[in-house]
C-alpha cells in the first residue's frame, strides 16, 4: 500500500486538485491496461466513497462492481458516435436500435474498500452481426492490482419492436458500427496477445536463472 501519510490525504482523490501520489498510481494502471489491450479512450474511474459503495464488512459490495462496468459501458457506447452518426442520440435513448447487457460474469478476485479509487478498463475481444463480446477489468489504485473482471455479452436490439437485430442486415450506420467494432477488437486482441507473450518470456528468463 502507498504511503499517503494522513487519512485525509489518503482520500485526496476526491479533491478537485487531486494527489501526486494518486496520479502516479492512476498512470501505472493506465499503462498496464492499456499495454493488456484494453482501450484508453473508453477508460473509466469511480472514487470509492465511504457510504455508499461498501458492505457493513467496509468491503466494496458486487452490486458495487455492476454499477461500475454499468457505467464504464455507457463511455463505450459514447464511443459508437461516430460510426452512428445521426442515429446515434437514438442509440443511446432506446429511440430505436440500441445495446443490451445479455449476459455477464463476475469474477471478483480481491476486497476494496474505501479510500481508493478504481479505473475500470473495457476490451472488446469478439463481435458477431447481432452482439459482442468484451473484458472489463477493474483496477484497484490502492493496490495497483487487478480487483474484478466480468465477462460481458452485449446484444444489439430494436427498442420500438423488443427484438434483437442483426447490424449487417440494417446496413448503413450499423453496419459502419459492426466495422468499426470489428477493428477495435482486432487492435485489442494484438496488443492483448504480445502481452500474453511477453508474460511468457519473462516467465521462461526468470525460470532459467533458478
Amino acid at each position: 500500500m502507498p504511503d499517503f501519510g494522513t487519512a485525509l490525504q489518503a482520500s485526496s482523490y476526491n479533491h478537485p486538485d487531486g494527489n501526486d501520489v494518486y496520479a502516479r498510481l492512476r498512470q501505472n494502471v493506465v499503462r498496464q491496461a492499456t499495454a493488456m489491450g484494453c482501450e484508453y479512450e473508453t477508460l473509466f474511474e469511480h472514487p470509492v466513497t465511504w457510504g455508499d459503495d461498501q458492505d457493513p464488512f467496509k468491503h466494496v459490495t458486487t452490486s458495487s462492481y455492476t454499477k461500475f462496468f454499468v457505467n464504464a459501458g455507457i463511455r463505450l457506447f459514447e464511443s459508437f458516435q461516430g460510426p452512428l452518426k445521426h442515429k446515434f442520440k437514438e442509440f443511446m435513448n432506446a429511440e430505436g436500435i440500441g445495446a443490451v447487457v445479455r449476459h455477464y460474469t463476475a469474477d471478483i478476485r480481491r476486497p476494496v474498500k474505501y479510500p481508493d479509487s478504481v479505473i475500470v478498463a473495457l476490451r472488446p475481444e469478439e463481435v458477431f452481426s447481432n452482439r459482442f463480446l468484451l473484458t472489463v477489468m477493474m483496477w484497484s489504485l490502492q493496490q495497483q492490482a487487478i480487483v474484478a473482471n466480468f465477462y460481458v455479452i452485449v446484444a444489439f436490439a430494436d427498442h420500438r419492436k423488443g427484438k434483437p437485430v442483426d447490424l449487417l442486415k440494417e446496413g448503413g450506420v450499423y453496419k459502419d458500427l459492426h466495422a468499426d467494432l470489428v477493428c477495435r477488437a482486432a487492435k485489442c486482441n494484438k496488443t492483448a496477445s504480445e502481452w500474453e507473450e511477453k508474460k511468457k518470456k519473462e516467465k521462461k528468463s526468470r525460470q532459467a536463472q533458478l
